[in-house]
């Protein structure tokens, strides 16, 4: 067909990301700039996530992902792996130091770990239904599964599961309703929560002491967030119908 351009040489939109070195002058930035590298990636990214120090980025497409390691000299960036997964994934979840990635499913108590070095697989098994993942580590993650009246927490440990078999997780913390889950700057505490006019309450994990305390607030909970030492917890409320009070002394 005439009408038909002719096929481009190079990945499009929907398959290509761009990596740009902040280095020098920005304001000199053109296409062909050494600064600038255009990487081709699975079909439709949609997602990218940062290993803590920067080193290492992972681009989540459809149903695949890629690593990309990034340079602060001329290479910039390389990639140096892609990696499938099941397209029916609900979550992907990094760890720190982006070497491994946990896939979750909808209404499924399997967890699939990928070893984004080797491309290995793994996989655990929550009893229930796992709604939540939360990385705490380089090798560590925490997984919030929900049997219909309770919902737990439980630690999965990456690299150290060889069997062929998933392992089974076992749950540390009962955290009731809560289905969310939101860890501090330091790592010490994770905050269990439900968006939910019916619920007012949130469980407080302490990982070091491996205790969970239950805090009443009397307001329904949208979100919370640590302050960068810890010291402080913020909480976002949720508003019941009708007229606001405007007045936060007041419930509404």
């Amino acid at each position: 067909d005439s009408r038909a351009g002719d096929r481009q040489p190079e990945p499009g939109n929907i398959n290509q990301v761009s990596v740009l070195l902040l280095k020098g002058d920005v304001e000199d930035f053109t296409d062909n700039d050494f600064r600038l590298i255009n990487i081709a990636v699975p079909f439709l990214p949609r997602d990218i996530r940062f290993s803590a120090d920067g080193t290492r980025a992972v681009v989540i497409a459809r149903e695949a992902l890629t690593t990309i390691e990034l340079f602060a000299n001329d290479v910039v960036a390389r990639p140096t792996r892609t990696l499938s997964f099941d397209a029916e994934a609900a979550e992907i979840r990094i760890t720190n130091d982006a070497s491994f990635a946990v896939v979750r499913y909808s209404e499924s108590g399997r967890l699939d770990a990928i070893d984004l070095e080797t491309g290995s697989t793994s996989c655990f098994l929550v009893s229930g239904t796992a709604q939540h993942v939360l990385p705490i580590g380089n090798q560590e993650m925490l997984v919030l599964g929900s049997n219909g009246e309770v919902n737990s927490v439980g630690t999965i440990s990456l690299g150290n599961n060889s069997s062929q078999e998933c392992s089974a997780v076992d749950y540390e913390f009962d955290v009731g309703a809560g289905r969310q889950l939101a860890l501090s700057p330091a790592g010490r505490y994770v905050i269990a929560s439900a968006p939910d006019l019916n619920i007012e309450d949130f469980w407080l994990l302490d990982l070091q002491s491996e205790s969970v305390h239950t805090i009443q607030l009397e307001k329904a909970i949208s979100a919370v967030a640590f302050s960068p030492e810890d010291r402080f917890v913020l909480v976002s409320h949720l508003k019941k119908s009708g007229t606001p009070a405007w007045d936060p002394q007041i419930e509404d």
